[in-house]
């Protein structure tokens, strides 16, 4: 039995197609880090402890 090239031509043609198409499809976008990174977080609560003894001392003292 042998086999003829042309006999399984469609068959080869569409798997080749299967194949480009297949590469053709784009990556799926990478996820980006969006969680705040520890220095950033640090920064944020100095700022905001800064803020409120600012804040704090605007105040009258207190009565004792």
């Amino acid at each position: 039995f042998v086999r003829r090239f042309n006999d399984y031509r469609p068959t080869l043609l569409a798997k080749l197609a299967g194949l480009v198409a297949d590469g053709l499809v784009p990556e799926a976008a990478r996820r980006r880090a969006t969680k705040p990174t520890r220095g950033s977080n640090g920064r944020r609560l100095t700022a905001k402890k800064q803020r409120s003894t600012t804040k704090q001392q605007r105040r009258r003292p207190s009565a004792e």
